[in-house]
């Protein structure tokens, strides 16, 4: 769980600091006195300021403010990503060049498992049922941006969820209007009727849908590099998940 936080982390700022070119994901284990695990995440980003690189790890720094709707903040994300490779007892770090892109790159050592790991009658049959199971579970991804829609459809894909995905506010709340959705993951920072408002019209109407006044609730949750706890408590209050 703490790797795929560290992860998502930095192939998020990858993305949304990337309007052209590619985001690359490596993983490889190594040994040298011990063995790690080595990662980089590498993109064809506008780069980081030389003069904002000494101080990225700290808590809301930005390396491209004037474009800070177009592509959000990453300090407290970075902040939060150095402190769990640090738990883990690893290192992170990175070098960027203006016009020309970003590596991050961690390590982090390889444990060997303690215990037994318990194992099913049939592994293959319980990953069958367990696909399965996804697939009847349909996930709408919202999102303004056509390569954040991109990755989030390939990855839900990957996983088994029959997931669908739609470019802003209007057009979800039409969409689940008519089709019932496991989950929304729904960006917040959207032009037009942004993620907060779409979650609070949604919730407007869901609470007609019930049956014996029940009211049935669908999961949503928020897309956003913006990590303040404000902010978290703006999407808790608009009835994000």
């Amino acid at each position: 769980m703490r790797l795929r936080q560290v992860l998502l982390n930095l192939v998020g700022n990858a993305i949304r600091f990337t309007r052209k070119g590619s985001v690359t994901v490596t993983a490889e284990p190594l040994a040298r006195v011990s063995p790690y695990l080595r990662c980089e995440v590498v993109d064809t980003g506008v780069g980081i300021r030389p003069e904002v690189q000494a101080r990225l790890f700290q808590p809301f720094s930005q390396g491209e403010s004037s474009a800070s709707h177009g592509f959000g903040g990453t300090g407290l994300g970075l902040v939060i990503t150095k402190n769990i490779i640090t738990l883990m007892g690893g290192e992170i770090g990175f070098h960027s060049t203006r016009g020309v892109g970003t590596t991050f790159w961690f390590r982090i050592p390889l444990v060997k498992a303690r215990g037994r790991v318990a194992q099913t009658s049939d592994p293959e049959a319980d990953e069958d049922a367990r696909r399965r199971a996804r697939a009847a579970r349909r996930i709408l991804v919202v999102d303004d941006r056509s390569a954040n829609r991109s990755v989030a459809l390939a990855l839900l894909r990957k996983l088994g969820y029959a997931a669908e995905a739609v470019e802003g506010g209007e057009e979800a709340l039409a969409f689940l209007e008519d089709t019932p959705c496991a989950a929304v993951l729904l960006d917040v920072m959207m032009p037009g009727l942004d993620g907060l408002e779409t979650c609070r019209r949604l919730r407007h109407l869901e609470t007609g849908r019930g049956s014996d006044g029940a009211v049935l609730r669908t999961p949503v949750i928020a897309l956003s590099a913006l990590t303040s706890e404000e902010e978290r408590q703006e999407c808790l209050a608009a009835g994000m998940d």
